[in-house]
């Protein structure tokens, strides 16, 4: 099937996308093709990485990469600039905004955009969580637990009900590139099961 918000492959390369509205589309390759074309035809981030550059892009939304030997990417999405950032050795989290400035300037952010609303906030817990758990060992636990998060008034949670912006999780995936297996949770991840 199609890789319409993240997959792995075969070769343990995974990669997720966020939304982000933008401004002025140029003449490329949507972000659902390019995400089908990195995982048929790379294995691991450099090769993704090359492929991004190689080609025109339309612009918007973001990409997350991240292969079996443990290299990882953020990529956004200009139509005359492609922004990547490599990880530093504790991870690397994006979310529904541009963290480049030039990309920023052209980015929508409606009022009412709900993926937009509370990005900021959801980026800082997940940069937060990258500085801590991670430096204590990730386990998939420890990983479920924080996308199940319901902070209590201290930001945005990361599990999505629909109450304060009408944005809803429906779904949610972790990817272990090492052992090439896919973990999923058909609903919220703090009140259904993880398969």
């Amino acid at each position: 099937p199609g890789a319409f918000s993240s997959g792995i492959n075969s070769d343990g390369l995974a990669l997720a996308d966020t939304h982000i509205g933008w401004l002025r589309p140029g003449i490329g390759w949507l972000r659902y093709l390019l995400m089908n074309e990195i995982l048929i035809n790379a294995a691991n981030v450099p090769e993704a990485l090359d492929l991004v550059e190689s080609r025109p892009h339309v612009g918007g939304g973001s990409l997350v990469i991240a292969d079996a030997a443990g290299c990882m990417a953020a990529v956004e999405l200009g139509s005359k600039k492609v922004m990547v950032s490599a990880a530093a050795g504790r991870g690397i989290a994006q979310t529904n905004h541009f963290l480049d400035p030039q990309l920023a300037e052209v980015q929508t952010r409606h009022a009412d955009d709900p993926a937009s609303m509370n990005s900021s906030d959801r980026l800082r817990q997940l940069d937060a969580w990258l500085d801590t758990e991670r430096a204590n060992g990730t386990t998939l636990d420890t990983m479920a637990r924080l996308l199940a998060g319901h902070p209590d008034g201290t930001g945005a949670a990361l599990c999505r009900h629909g109450g304060d912006n009408g944005s809803t999780t429906i779904s949610t995936t972790l990817f272990a590139c090492k052992s090439r297996r896919l973990y999923f949770c058909p609903g919220n991840p703090c009140s259904e099961p993880w398969r």
